[in-house]
Order: structure tokens, then sequence, then C-alpha cells
């Protein structure tokens, strides 16, 4: 009963995550199509990205309810984020509701992730815990292999609205199936009681050494990935004519990457150990950058290989990651992994800051370049996070 009850629950958070997922890259895909609809200039809309990559640094404070009221508790606030964000987004037409439906989505993401990681570290022993992770975050490539997909038809089918509305009713259901399926859980923030409970989560994040770390390494890992990801499709177009066609098979292969990744990681995370997979990621990450532009030389196929190489190596160092998170503050759980997850939206934020520039600058070799400085600033950071770093319950 126990392992039916728990592929019960895998099944149900690989499918509410792989909506939330598609929420959250829908825009990239389909940017033109939400501009036209609104009445946007790219500006307008790549801008309202932006912000709504610069508001997840509010990410450990989203995750006081899971800490104080239950883990439960904590995924129910983030679908009722959702579910008004999606309702924004397709009923207010403007720059500003589709920037706040954005907001919020995001904010749903790391308030669910981080009370459904914490979930899954209250009750997988840590040995074991890799793998169950690692195949939660298969919702991350399904979002892109089966959730784009769906957006593009709903788009065809209903307009620009369409997905906000359909996905408006389904986190909806997926707030009933929670309600139902998931036990309200312990509630792991002992020494966090007094004072307001936002103001005191970023106060405790401010304290906690082990908490900086991880951030950092979120922080330097994505920038890295950023950095490259970014402007894959533009250098591909300059240095290969790439149209649409090609561009669309780049992205198959970035999508086949990550669900490579995700896989590999369910099957060896937990035997290889977390910290041992993370190093070797980042290695093999660095590997594949300093390679890229030779790569390239050998034309698009060698510039496909590499991007392969490069996304699927970050894949196997950020799912590897996850479980090693769950541990470093094992009685503040859902605020380490709200803090994680902002940490993760920031270094995009600033690997995309950067990487036009070093692009101008330099092309794809000074891209790879950066990608570079920032994994060997992970790499020093994650060999000095272990687990049960400052784990005593308060503050």
């Amino acid at each position: 009963m126990q392992r039916r009850q728990w592929l019960r629950w895998l099944l149900m958070f690989v499918v509410i995550r792989m909506v939330l997922n598609a929420a959250n890259r829908m825009a990239y895909p389909f940017l033109r199509e939400f501009q036209t609809g609104l009445g946007l200039s790219l500006e307008a809309t790549t801008q309202a990205l932006a912000l709504r990559s610069a508001s997840l640094v509010v990410g450990p404070a989203l995750a006081w309810l899971p800490e104080r009221r239950g883990r439960r508790a904590g995924m129910l606030f983030g679908l009722a984020l959702f579910v008004v964000g999606m309702v924004v987004g397709g009923a207010w037409a403007s720059w500003w509701g589709f920037t706040l439906a954005l907001v919020l989505a995001a904010w749903a993401k790391v308030a669910f992730d981080a009370s459904m990681q914490a979930f899954v570290g209250d009750r997988v022993a840590y040995r074991r815990r890799g793998a169950v992770l690692a195949a939660t975050e298969l919702s991350w490539s399904l979002s892109f292999f089966v959730g784009m997909p769906l957006v593009g038809l709903l788009l065809r089918w209903g307009g620009w609205r369409a997905p906000f509305w359909v996905m408006a009713v389904l986190g909806l259901g997926f707030a009933w199936a929670v309600a139902r399926r998931v036990e309200p859980g312990p509630v792991a923030g002992d020494g966090l009681r007094a004072g307001p409970a936002g103001l005191n989560y970023w106060l405790y994040a401010f304290r906690r050494p082990a908490l900086w770390l991880a951030v950092a390494f979120g922080l330097f890992a994505t920038a890295a990935n950023e950095s490259v990801g970014l402007l894959f499709g533009v250098w591909l177009s300059d240095a290969y004519g790439f149209a649409l066609s090609g561009l669309g098979l780049a992205a198959a292969v970035i999508g086949l990457a990550e669900l490579s990744g995700e896989g590999l990681t369910v099957l060896a995370v937990d035997d290889w150990g977390k910290r041992r997979t993370i190093a070797a990621g980042l290695v093999g990450n660095i590997l594949a950058a300093l390679a890229l532009p030779w790569l390239g030389r050998w034309g698009p196929g060698g510039a496909l290989g590499g991007l392969f190489a490069f996304f699927f190596t970050f894949e196997v160092l950020l799912v590897s990651s996850i479980p090693l998170m769950t541990e470093i503050l094992p009685h503040h759980r859902a605020v380490t992994m709200g803090a994680f997850s902002g940490s993760v939206a920031l270094g995009r934020a600033l690997g995309a800051a950067l990487a036009p520039h070093f692009y101008a600058q330099g092309g794809v070799a000074a891209l790879t370049g950066l990608a570079v400085a920032f994994n060997l600033a992970a790499l020093a950071l994650i060999l000095r996070l272990r687990p049960g770093t400052a784990a005593r319950p308060g503050p």
C-alpha cells in the first residue's frame, strides 16, 4: 500500500508541476502570439519576463506557510496563486495583467515546489530521496514535450486567452486533488514562531551561512546555463542561417538533453552520491562549454551536439542538487527550497542581463567563457556545502 500511495503521489506531483512549468515556459516559444494578442511591443513583453524573474527574490517568504501550517497548506497556497494568476492573465488584457499573471505563476511554482520537495524530504530517507525528487523533475522536460504543443493548440483554437483559462480550471482540479490525496503532515519550523512570518523568514535566511551557500550555488549554476541558453538560437541563426524549422530542431535537441539528464539522475544520484553527481555535472558542463566553440567549427551537427552535452550536464547537476538542498537545514526544508528556487530564477536573470553584452563583444566564445566562470564559482561552493550543515531547529 505504501508503494502504491507513493506512485499516486508521484504521478500527481509530476502532472501538477508539468502544468505549472508549462505556464512559466509558454511565454518563450509563443512570445509573438502573446505580444500580438495584447498589442504590446517586443520590449514591453520582454520587460514583463524580466520583472517576473526579479520578483522571485521573495522566494523564501513564499515558504512561510508550509513551515507554519504544513506541507499540504503550502501546496494549496501555491495552487491558489496559480489560479488567481491564470484568471488575471485571461481576464485583464493589458501589460499589467500579463505581467501579474507571469509573476503569480512564478510565485505559485516556487510555493508549490518548495512545499512538495519538503513533503518528500519529510518522508523519504536521504539515501533514497534523490531518485524520488529526480522523478518529480521529469515534469520540467515534459512541460516542453507535452505542454508546449498543447499550449500551441489552445492558442490556435481560442486565441491568446485560451491557455490562461484552461490552466485556471486545471489549477482548481489540482487543488481538489491535493486536498483529498495529501495529508496535512508535520509543521517543521518550530523555531520561527515569533513576529511576522515573512520578516522572520527573511531574517532567518540572512543569518544562516548554509542557506547563503545554497543560494549562491543556485545563482551561479543557473547564470552559467542562461549565459548560453538565452542566445543559442541567435548564434545558430548567425553562424548557420537557422530558420524557424532549424531552431525547432535545436529546441527538440535541448528538450531531449533535459529529459536524458533527468532520467540519468533518477538512476544514479543516490548510488553515486548527491555532491559527487553535482560536481561531476559541473565539471562536465565546464568541459561542454569549453568545447562548444570548437564543435561549432564542424558545422550545425557539431553545434547541436555541443548544445546537447551542455544542457544534459546542466540538468544532471541541477536535479541532483535538489535532494542535497532538502537536507542542509532539515528542520526548515520549505524555506530552504523557497530560497533555492528564488536563486535559480535570479541566476537566470543575471545570465540574461550579461549574455547580450558578452555575445556582442566576443560571440559564442565569450558566452562560454562567462559560463565557465560562473560554473567554477558554483563548483567551489558545492564543495563546501554538506547535508545537515547548521541543522539546529531554532533560529
